[in-house]
């Protein structure tokens, strides 16, 4: 009868091991508990046998390592693992933990074996082991990133891809590799359509280390956690900038092809035997009208001529087929689709079977109407051209090119400057124009050379003496081997005029938009700076502050409406009552409900296309608070630190909801609210690096730093919490 193993807490033991053993310090097994089934059986008893009996002959040195350092007391216990035979002949590996023991200070010393079955365990090793090889050894890239976007992985295909190694992009974001930095392609936008879609697949190129751009097709899938966290993502890359140029050679090949035949206007055919088209190319649409499903197996070439000739046409085509014979440009007429009669230029060749029967004909259809209207375009086009400058609205007129005597002037021209025709021909043109000799000659030397001038305003003089500022442009013709210098000439007196006129309404409206900017409240709690700077003279900015004592609290709004000029300030002033409009409201109202109420009533003194951006926000010194929404602003800044800010833009859906965020604030914190002509540009020039509230306005006021990089309009309140804010709350 085998022996027990006697053993503290056995039903621990038993719980967490799988095996246990009692050995003499050689391995010999005296005893035997839990899992005797998977050793042996009545058949196979395990007691008196050798541990190392049951060991895999690969593992045996380290079972027999064990009984050696074990059997001389050189330890008191090791944890080792290998693989065990079971009854079954298969082996398991086991974990197991080999110690010295006895009952008592008078007994003999023991070996207690203590086992787990850890085999499903090493098989995930096993697979987690092919699976890290399968990872470094595929030629598709693998970079793995954490929440941020920020590298923790790169394979060796990434490694040899981009030309960094792993170690010197950990912890940076996949803009390293950008070709171009500025355009982000891993924005926000594209982290919620990854969130949402589950992969995203893109293409951009990038930039190895060594400067070398290629083009890579990125695969982007996010990963979870087991509780269904995100975890981060995993980018796999292929560089497909051979496929693309290839794709892009043979794009542009057939570019060309397809641009040859439509700029010959040349259609390539194929007919059978009986003259039905059994293929044609796409130009077909663009000379005869019909598209290629309309032509194929569906149309004869004949059907193609006009109903007179038909017939006669009809024969004498299939005369030639006949006798297989080709053909060349033979002129023929074609009536299009929507019933234009055209002129084309046919030529073919037989397609023979193998039996010598025809097959049909394989060719080509030139368009050559132009050239069939040539002569008749020829002899109207003189006519057509005097009428055109007979009757155009601005002054033509014709000069010699070595005289600059004026040739021909139109009716337009007299009317314009007030000669009469008689006095028109002995003008010269630096005796029309405000400019000197010398000037005339160096104009008229440029326009032989470049054959054309460009627009540009000029001063005429009329017969009466009075300046006429026009804008004239001019072509180099030639007849019968002389040259003319054909000059037009445009009234834009009255058009300056407005302008002019129009210049000073903008200047009006830009003081009235500064005259209506509110008035920066004051209190001892807060200290506040603004700053409003439109790009050109008025502002599409506006911002309203106003201090509730009473409530302890600061009230604000920033609105950022779309474009400038004129029309912006007018829609910034109409903004700028329904501001005051809200914050008068007998309601009390949260930020978010404000920026309801506004996106309600704004359309309506918006331009079609129009939005607005906006931000709420409101200061409680009661509670050390500031509640904001968002419409369109999408940050601010929070001492150092930005802030996101989500919302959709005013004036985009009526029913739009938005939400209100908080954040507290202790003295001698500062809060910057700015529109994106501020955002825009430190986002470009500072990137990562940070930069403070308190520094904003400074840094956009005229003769800062940033003031010349603004691209839009700006606009910024920025608010500091003194000192006397905690002596404020307690008042």
């Amino acid at each position: 009868m085998e022996k027990k193993v006697v053993i503290l807490f056995p039903d621990i033991v038993d719980h967490i091991f799988d095996i246990t053993l009692l050995t003499d310090l050689q391995g010999n097994i005296s005893a035997i508990g839990k899992g005797h089934a998977l050793l042996g059986d009545e058949m196979n008893p395990v007691h008196g046998r050798n541990v190392v009996e049951f060991v895999h002959p690969d593992d045996a040195t380290v079972v027999q390592a064990a009984l050696s350092v074990l059997g001389s007391r050189q330890q008191d216990s090791q944890k080792i693992e290998y693989r065990c035979c079971g009854a079954d002949g298969n082996f398991i590996w086991l974990e197991t933990i080999v110690s010295l023991f006895r009952e008592t200070a008078d007994d003999n010393w023991q070996l207690q074996f203590l086992s787990r079955d850890i085999s499903d365990w090493k098989k995930g090793q096993t697979q987690l082991y092919h699976l890290s090889r399968l990872v470094e050894q595929t030629s598709d890239s693998i970079i793995r990133m954490d929440s941020d976007f920020k590298i923790t992985y790169m394979n060796r295909a990434a490694e040899v891809l981009t030309g960094y190694l792993l170690r010197e992009t950990q912890g940076k974001r996949p803009r390293l590799f950008s070709a171009r930095p500025d355009d982000n392609p891993f924005h926000d936008a594209v982290f919620a359509e990854i969130i949402e879609s589950k992969q995203l697949i893109m293409e951009f190129v990038n930039r190895k280390k060594t400067g070398e751009e290629y083009i890579v097709k990125a695969s982007i899938s996010p990963l979870y956690d087991e509780q269904g966290a995100l975890e981060g993502f995993v980018e796999f890359l292929q560089d497909i900038t051979e496929r693309k140029r290839i794709e892009a050679a043979l794009k542009e090949s057939e570019e060309r092809f397809e641009q040859c035949a439509r700029q010959s206007r040349s259609v390539v055919w194929e007919v059978n035997a009986a003259g039905l088209y059994t293929s044609i190319s796409s130009v077909a649409e663009e000379v005869f009208g019909y598209a290629r499903k309309e032509i194929i197996g569906h149309m004869h070439f004949y059907d193609l001529h006009p109903d007179e000739g038909r017939e006669s046409f009809k024969s004498e085509a299939f005369s030639i087929f006949h006798h297989q014979g080709a053909f060349h440009n033979y002129e023929n007429r074609v009536q299009t689709k929507n019933g234009q009669i055209i002129w084309v230029e046919t030529s073919g060749f037989p397609v023979i079977n193998g039996d010598g029967s025809l097959h049909g004909y394989r060719g080509s259809d030139l368009d050559i109407t132009e050239r069939k209207r040539s002569e008749i375009d020829l002899r109207e086009s003189e006519e057509r051209y005097r009428a055109l400058t007979m009757q155009s609205h601005d002054a033509v007129v014709l000069f010699d090119e070595e005289t600059l005597k004026i040739v021909e002037a139109n009716p337009r021209f007299e009317e314009m400057t007030g000669y009469l025709p008689s006095a028109v021909r002995t003008l010269r043109a630096f005796e029309l124009f405000d400019d000197s000799k010398d000037s005339m000659l160096q104009l008229r030397d440029q326009l032989c050379a470049e054959e054309k001038l460009l627009p540009a305003i000029r001063k005429i003089r009329t017969q009466a003496g009075r300046p006429l500022r026009v804008e004239r442009t001019g072509s180099l013709v030639k007849v019968n081997g002389r040259g003319y210098l054909l000059i037009t000439l445009r009234d834009v007196t009255d058009e300056m005029e407005r302008q002019r006129e129009m210049k000073k309404d903008i200047v009006l409206a830009a003081q009235v938009q500064r005259a209506l900017l509110p008035t920066v409240p004051c209190a001892e709690a807060f200290r506040i700076e603004t700053l409003f700077s439109p790009k050109g003279f008025a502002s599409g900015d506006v911002f309203h502050l106003e201090w509730k004592n009473a409530e302890n609290i600061l009230h604000g709004f920033l609105v950022d409406i779309s474009g400038h000029g004129l029309a912006a300030a007018l829609q910034t002033a109409a903004v700028n009552v329904l501001l005051h409009e809200v914050m008068d409201s007998p309601i009390t109202m949260s930020v978010s409900e404000k920026l309801v109420w506004l996106n309600q009533r704004i359309p309506a003194y918006l331009d079609e296309g129009s939005f607005a951006a906006a931000i709420a926000f409101e200061l409680d010194f009661t509670v050390g608070e500031i509640r904001y929404a968002a419409a369109g602003i999408t940050e601010f800044l929070f001492n150092d630190t930005r802030i996101l800010a989500p919302g959709l833009y005013l004036g985009i859906f009526e029913n739009e909801s938005y939400e209100m965020q908080r954040i507290g604030f202790t003295p001698g914190d500062i809060v910057c609210f700015m529109t994106d002509g501020i955002t825009d540009v430190l986002k470009v020039d500072l990137g990562e690096e940070a930069v403070h509230a308190q520094n904003v306005c400074e840094l956009f006021r005229p003769g800062g730093r940033y003031a010349g990089k603004m691209r839009d309009d700006a606009a910024a309140v920025c608010i500091a919490i003194t000192d006397n804010c905690a002596k404020h709350d307690e008042v």
